[in-house]
This record gives structure tokens, sequence and C-alpha cells, in this order.
């Protein structure tokens, strides 16, 4: 059960912007955030995204992903 404590998107887009990553919008399934970058222009190193997702997980957030799109509500 995910017991994440980022309860707004500019709580996340601030969290996500100091290591680099600009978002348009998330996704949460369960233990899943799946983040969208405004573009892939810019897009921070891997070393950078592997710390974001090691300061996600204490908040409940196994898994991260990076979308080029937000899914569609029906496979929500």
């Amino acid at each position: 059960m995910n017991t994440n404590s980022l309860d707004d998107i500019d709580d996340l887009k601030s969290l996500c912007a100091r290591f680099g990553l600009t978002l348009s919008g998330a996704e949460v399934q369960g233990e899943l955030l799946q983040l969208v970058p405004q573009s892939l222009e810019g897009l921070p190193d891997a070393a950078r995204l592997r710390q974001l997702a090691i300061e996600l997980a204490p908040l409940g957030y196994r898994y991260v992903t990076l979308a080029l799109a937000q899914l569609p509500k029906e496979q929500q």
C-alpha cells in the first residue's frame, strides 16, 4: 500500500525539480509512480534520476518510471 506524503502535484514537481526533472504531470498506481517530463530535452542523467528514485522510495513509491504521456484513465 502506498503511504506517500506527497499530497499534491506541486510538492512532487518541486522535489523532481531539485534533481533537474521538470514535470508536466504524474500518475500514481499503487506503488508505481509514473513521471511525465515536460520534454526529453534537458532530461537529467541516470545518476540524478536514480537519486530521485531513492528520495521517493521512503514515501511509498517502490517503482518510478518515466513516460512520454500520461496513461489514459481507462488504463489506470
